[in-house]
């Protein structure tokens, strides 16, 4: 009879463990996801923070009609491979505002190579 009691005891309490181990786990699981969601949101920016500011089209324009750009001398760095360069409209902007000393200096590479002066 001792042994009955001791057994379903035990059989109680391994029940008891595996609920405990259960909700062990399902909190570790919540925390797992929660973790991934904040290393997600981390690395991954919204696209209005991806945008620049002012917009190109906003640049342009107060480039051109507002003529706050009143340096004495401008050098426009070119890379030879560098298919999104713009160098060249904003020489001819920056002479049609007549506020600019416009020099070029050409160099080898591409839009992200760096440069150090």
């Amino acid at each position: 009879e001792k042994r009955l009691t001791e057994s379903a005891f035990d059989g109680e309490s391994d029940y008891e463990d595996d609920e405990e181990w259960g909700e062990l786990i399902e909190d570790l699981q919540q925390l797992l996801k929660e973790q991934a969601s904040r290393v997600r949101n981390a690395l991954t920016p919204d696209s209005k923070d991806l945008e620049f500011s002012p917009s190109p089209d906003q640049l342009w324009k107060a480039l051109s009609e507002d003529r706050r750009y009143a340096v004495p001398k401008t050098l426009l760095v070119q890379f030879d491979d560098d298919v999104i360069d713009q160098c060249s409209k904003l020489a001819r902007v920056l002479h049609d505002t007549n506020s600019s000393n416009v020099h070029f200096a050409r160099l080898r590479g591409a839009h992200l190579t760096p440069v150090s002066v």
